[in-house]
């Protein structure tokens, strides 16, 4: 299967520009840090968020150097904007200078995107799910009222509405070149369309 992507001027964190529904995706640490690029702007706009990773950080991964999160994602409501959820990969242990090399953000960034898009799909059929991911599937239904698509209970945030909105993730303060990034999002099991977001 083949992803599309639909690239876009603009501030992703400008909402005014966008009343879609829509999870934006971005790249995060395991050690419940939003301390610089993206992460950090999501952290002033909404701090309840960032209080709500860092629980997952602690909940379900310590860092440590085979974090359990690694490969893993999140998705929390920004608690603010009914149509914005905050899709958080886990793919890299620490941040800032002492993130993970560029082979292991890559490897991670797809395994994270794959399972995030599972969930989205209620693609219960996976193999690839472990206990951690079991897990925070339970945690993000049951915390947030997050419903998969193809579902039939009544939830606050039924999946299927919500498009998928990403900047140009692993390009910034991991220094992941974007062509590779982009190759990743490219070769997904899942056939989806992601906005990115350019500057």
């Amino acid at each position: 299967m083949t992803s599309t992507i639909k690239y876009v001027k603009g501030n992703i964190l400008n909402s005014a520009n966008n009343s879609n529904k829509r999870i934006l995706i971005h790249s995060c640490n395991c050690n419940g840090s939003w301390g610089g690029g993206l992460a950090y702007q999501l952290a002033l706009n909404y701090p309840k968020s960032e209080i709500e990773y860092i629980e997952i950080c602690d909940l379900f991964g310590k860092a440590q150097e085979n974090n359990p999160l690694l490969g893993k994602f999140a998705i929390i409501p920004s608690f603010t904007d009914p149509n914005l959820l905050i899709g958080c990969l886990f793919n890299s242990t620490l941040g800032g200078l002492h993130h993970g090399s560029k082979e292991s953000i890559l490897l991670n960034t797809e395994v994270a995107l794959n399972k995030l898009l599972a969930f989205v799909f209620n693609d219960t059929d996976t193999e690839e799910l472990d206990s951690v991911d079991l897990k925070l599937n339970n945690f993000m239904v049951e915390c947030y009222g997050l419903q998969p698509s193809s579902t039939e209970s009544s939830s606050k945030y039924d999946l299927s509405q919500f498009q998928l909105e990403m900047p140009k993730i692993n390009s910034g303060i991991f220094g992941v070149p974007w062509e590779e990034t982009e190759l990743i999002l490219e070769k997904l099991k899942y056939n989806v369309e992601f906005t990115v977001y350019e500057l």
